[in-house]
């Protein structure tokens, strides 16, 4: 009996001990000094603070409804995609720039080729992916239809022996531009357009019928069928500006019996502008003039680069043309681009 009462002894004393020290953790004790106290005190009192998400990316009103979400393609490269428009399966190529990011609001370019050209082609000449992967800016290089000519084409309101007039190609540069608005993340205040020939000529009508999407517009070599049916009537005034060569043979410098001259042409955008200057001569060197209109309603320009004996071609491209002479006292590319970063809606 010994042994058992020794046992249930220690045991009791063991459940006394162990009584002790957990009230000691859980409460203060009368003789504990102050600091021991406020220690307890402190343990005893803190609690859990209550879960807070991480804030999430908030757009900026510029910013278009496809920021925030996964790119169509990884950076750096011009990937192919399909778009229905106006009941008819089209298509162009989009190049991410290689520092694009799903949450940065980047500027779009609208690049179109000429008759009987394609994306892949319009690209390799204008070099404007390049100049998109060094300024962080979206290219599109929509595909043209092919047109009675059995070639590749724009309906700019030209001869019907090669252009299709039941395609609305204006509406087609807007579904695009809605789709990449929607699948990547862009500034929709600094949506562009530049054109080459028959792709120049589209960036007219553009300028006539989408100027509330789109913020400036380039055009090189443009074949401009003017006055447009119905008139041109934009939803504001327009930056635009135009190269030309003076010794064009495809689309020529003083027109033809179906296309505007350059000359006109330029003339009636600074009526439209509203342009209050006569043309002041900003550049001058070798074969190239550049002529400004300035003083235009809310803040439109109007510029033009005279080539002098420039042929059909892109000014700067590294490529050769057999479409005559390419100058390379400027690059087109580049001050197409420095001029639309002056402007935005």
């Amino acid at each position: 009996m010994r042994i058992y009462r020794s046992f249930f002894l220690r045991s009791a004393i063991g459940c006394v001990l162990l009584l002790a020290v957990c009230l000691a953790g859980c409460q203060v004790i009368a003789g504990d000094p102050p600091a021991q106290q406020a220690r307890v005190t402190a343990t005893a009192t803190r609690t859990v603070p209550s879960w807070t998400p991480v804030p999430t990316f908030t757009p900026p009103s510029n910013a278009s409804t496809g920021c925030n979400r996964a790119p169509v393609a990884r950076n750096g490269v011009t990937v192919p995609q399909a778009i229905v428009a106006e009941g008819s399966l089209r298509s162009y190529s989009l190049h991410i720039p290689s520092g694009y990011t799903p949450t940065h609001p980047t500027p779009l370019v609208i690049v179109l080729h000429g008759h009987d050209g394609n994306p892949q082609n319009i690209e390799e000449y204008t070099r404007f992916s390049q100049l998109a992967d060094a300024d962080d800016v979206l290219v599109a290089y929509p595909q043209g239809v092919i047109g009675p000519d059995k070639q590749s084409g724009w309906n700019t309101y030209g001869p019907t022996t090669y252009e299709d007039r039941s395609v609305n190609d204006v509406a087609f540069i807007g579904d695009v531009i809605t789709q990449i608005e929607q699948t990547m993340c862009v500034d929709q205040t600094r949506v562009y357009a530049a054109g080459f020939s028959n792709g120049g000529g589209l960036v007219g009508v553009l300028a006539c019928q989408l100027a509330g999407r789109i913020a400036a517009f380039a055009a090189v070599s443009g074949q401009f069928f003017f006055p447009l049916p119905g008139g041109c009537h934009p939803a504001r005034p327009v930056p635009i500006m135009e190269f030309h060569g003076t010794s064009d043979t495809v689309v020529p410098y003083n027109g033809t019996s179906l296309t505007a001259s350059i000359p006109a042409w330029i003339r009636g955008w600074t009526a439209t502008d509203r342009c209050a200057s006569d043309p002041a001569t900003f550049f001058d060197e070798a074969d190239v003039v550049g002529q400004e209109w300035t003083n235009c309603a809310r803040g439109s320009v109007v510029i033009h680069y005279r080539i002098q004996d420039g042929g059909h071609t892109w000014p700067g491209s590294p490529l050769p043309s057999k479409a005559g002479r390419t100058t390379h006292t400027i690059s087109a590319t580049p001050l197409i681009w420095e001029f639309f970063s002056e402007h935005h809606l």
